[in-house]
């Protein structure tokens, strides 16, 4: 898994690009093999760290995506791997 990733509040060289282990897929989780992201004020206030949440660091930035369900945990009874889905992050919901 590819991201862009935020490791210390302040500006945008604050960010760095990684490679992470394809994650695990809870019970009642699916793996979205993303698209693409929306990028919005938000996200550059969540960097600075002047949003009304302030994200863990290190943490990806990001608010919503689009893609395609890669995989689905044992308990997902109304997807199915190749749907295609857009999401946003529930911290912000």
């Amino acid at each position: 898994m590819r991201a862009i990733v935020c490791q210390q509040f302040g500006d945008l060289d604050n960010l760095s690009y990684r490679e992470y282990p394809r994650p695990e897929v809870g019970a009642d989780e699916v793996l979205v093999r993303t698209r693409a992201v929306g990028v919005n004020f938000p996200d550059l206030l969540l960097v600075k760290g002047l949003y009304q949440a302030k994200p863990t660091l290190p943490f990806v930035p990001g608010l919503e995506c689009a893609g395609v369900i890669d995989a689905i945990g044992e308990n997902v009874t109304n997807l199915n791997v190749g749907d295609r889905v857009a999401a946003t992050n529930p911290a912000f919901t």
